[in-house]
């Protein structure tokens, strides 16, 4: 019985029925499931936080798995066919991959509270899934290596052999953000500059961690697409490293998180989904110096508001049905 006294942190996260009408979960019948399993994508600290929490607002069990994008993916689409449901929510790294399950129908429509709040290209119209968070994608840049008059302005200015050896990206084969990326500058400026980046002997790292430890270690000057140095040093600015974005457009990647139709625990899933999105766990992410996928959520501290921002559209559709020719030609150039 005890669950049946909403806790005023319960209701400060969640708030009370909006005046639009949105998919309310059924909160004590997620309170007599009292468990989720999370599998995500979502940078471990931010997961952690996120995690605390919602424990903490609930009481609920919440287990985490952390997989890269191309797993959690996989693992969904494994369970829905053999219905084994251990996955009740998960959260992707890119909105290519969610569209591959809404399409393939793993996805329980859901629009929780803050559903209309969400930035444009945020959620599914559908609400088969939802952005968690926004990651801007730049180049990254060492200030001590680089000094102004010698850095990149626009995404083809990477091309130039001056900054031959110098370049660090991540591998488009095993991520997705950078599959997106790649996937927009080859469609924007040609597969001859992906080839002008392999003539640059631009080092290719599996994962936005490793290109920033590199990175910090002086060891490359620029990040080709990647992710703000903020948000991979708890939110604070890593000494001699700023984020550059293009003149051409910086990007803008959405982290999808959806309930699956084969959840064990749907009622809980769907609250624990809910509260991704809510104004509370939407400004842990900007704290994070991430931008919250909420148009009423500030900014990350000293970072322009994402409206101010030019940014390259990003055909995500095309992303998710060229993925195999993306990777396949990505992999000819490079090897």
């Amino acid at each position: 019985m005890r669950w049946l006294a909403v806790p005023a942190l319960l209701l400060a996260l969640f708030g009370a029925r909006p005046a639009v009408a949105v998919d309310q979960a059924d909160r004590l019948a997620a309170f007599r499931e009292r468990y989720v399993n999370w599998t995500t994508a979502t940078p471990a600290p931010l997961a952690q936080q996120l995690a605390d929490k919602f424990i903490q607002a609930t009481g609920m069990k919440l287990t985490v798995t952390h997989q890269d994008n191309d797993d959690a993916l996989r693992r969904a689409i494994e369970e829905q066919q053999g219905r084994k449901g251990d996955i009740d929510v998960i959260t992707l790294a890119g909105a290519g991959a969610a569209i591959a399950l809404a399409r393939k129908g793993l996805l329980a429509p859901f629009r929780p509270d803050g559903f209309d709040e969400m930035i444009d290209g945020a959620k599914d119209k559908d609400g088969r899934w939802i952005a968690q968070r926004v990651q801007l994608i730049g180049v990254p840049v060492r200030t001590d290596l680089l000094p102004d008059g010698a850095r990149p302005n626009t995404w083809s200015d990477l091309a130039d052999p001056k900054y031959k050896g110098r370049m660090v990206m991540v591998d488009p084969q095993s991520n997705a953000i950078a599959l997106a990326v790649i996937a927009t500058l080859a469609q924007r400026l040609g597969w001859e500059f992906v080839k002008a980046l392999r003539a640059n002997d631009t080092l290719v790292v599996a994962s936005h961690a490793q290109l920033f430890k590199l990175m910090q270690q002086g060891e490359r000057a620029l990040g080709l697409g990647g992710l703000d140095p903020r948000g991979l040093n708890d939110g604070r600015p890593p000494p001699n490293q700023a984020m550059i974005l293009p003149a051409d457009g910086a990007l803008a990647i959405v982290a999808p998180v959806a309930v699956l139709k084969s959840a064990k625990n749907p009622n809980a899933a769907r609250l624990f989904a809910q509260f991704m999105v809510s104004s509370v766990a939407q400004r842990i992410v900007a704290a994070n110096a991430i931008y919250a996928a909420r148009a009423d959520i500030a900014p990350p501290a000293g970072q322009p508001a994402l409206g101010d921002i030019r940014l390259m559209p990003i055909d995500f559709e095309r992303v998710e049905r060229d993925t195999a020719d993306i990777k396949a030609r990505f992999g000819e150039i490079f090897r």
